[in-house]
């Protein structure tokens, strides 16, 4: 576990935590006597790196450090940061530049050096990732008027179903006079999966199907006539598995027959797994 600013506060707090906890702590901070200060707190498992993280060479060379000591980097707390309490509009200009190289710039760095190492030991469940809540309310501050959103029912794994109607709650949830901007679930998306994200996100999203329209056996035009027909008995109340043996809705059947028609077992612990991935899971049809 890599822990940066963790010469103080909650840093040192986490490094202490989890140390405790037989966990190997790699604690980064500006601060060679800090660190010194909390190895001594810690005896067991905790490795000090000395290193400013508004500088790419010196973060470059603790990252080759880190990796010389251990095999691996299975955790990265980008706890950094820095801020000065004053309204913005009194903030100096260093002062800013040492905020944005430190808070962002800094984790940034140091995820783009650490994400190898966690998706060389990806296990299937989740991949390394950004908060999609934080982003998506970034996004949507900024005038987004839709975002590619993570999915649940979704061939990359990407975030937790608890995240995902976060996500979309943020992006569509009353925000002073800001406008609403459309989720749009991605990763997998193809008529047989309508069904299952209508239930979970209700009917404001947008659905941004690719292979699931053009991979459609009967070509382009049936993919799409294909979505259209799913949508629309979905909107009607009518079970997709009922729609596609109406001899109208042909291209639906077709598309149902390549990718199947997928029904999620409901379980206290989400949704992850084999039986839920698209590639994976049974057709149910």
């Amino acid at each position: 576990m890599v822990i940066t600013g963790a010469s103080s506060g909650v840093g040192s707090a986490l490094a202490v935590h989890f140390s405790s906890h037989e966990y190997i702590v790699c604690g980064i901070a500006r601060s060679s006597d800090k660190l010194d200060t909390l190895k001594q707190r810690i005896h067991n498992d905790l490795f000090t790196y000395q290193c400013d993280l508004r500088s790419l060479e010196e973060v470059k060379l603790t990252f080759e450090r880190i990796y010389r000591d251990h095999d691996h980097i299975d955790v990265l707390v980008n706890n950094a940061g820095v801020f000065e309490l004053k309204p913005f509009s009194e903030q100096e200009i260093e002062t800013i530049d040492r905020i944005v190289d430190t808070n962002l710039k800094g984790a940034m760095y140091c995820t783009h050096l650490a994400i190898p190492s966690m998706i060389e030991r990806e296990d299937g469940r989740l991949l390394p990732k950004i908060n999609f809540p934080t982003l998506s309310k970034l996004s949507r501050i900024c005038g987004a008027d839709m975002m590619l959103s993570p999915s649940i029912w979704s061939i990359h794994p990407t975030s937790s179903p608890e995240e995902c109607y976060r996500n979309a709650q943020i992006l569509r949830a009353p925000l002073y006079h800001i406008k609403r901007t459309f989720p749009q679930p991605v990763g997998g998306i193809y008529p047989g999966t309508v069904e299952v994200l209508v239930s979970e996100y209700g009917y404001d999203f947008i659905l941004p199907a690719g292979g699931g329209i053009l991979g459609h056996p009967m070509g382009y035009r049936a993919g799409a006539i294909a979505m259209r027909q799913a949508i629309d008995a979905v909107m009607a109340g009518i079970p997709l598995k009922d729609a596609a043996k109406d001899q109208k809705n042909k291209e639906l059947l077709a598309g149902l027959q390549k990718w199947g028609l997928r029904k999620r077992k409901i379980t206290h612990w989400g949704y992850l797994g084999k039986d839920f991935n698209p590639n994976t899971a049974d057709k149910n049809i």
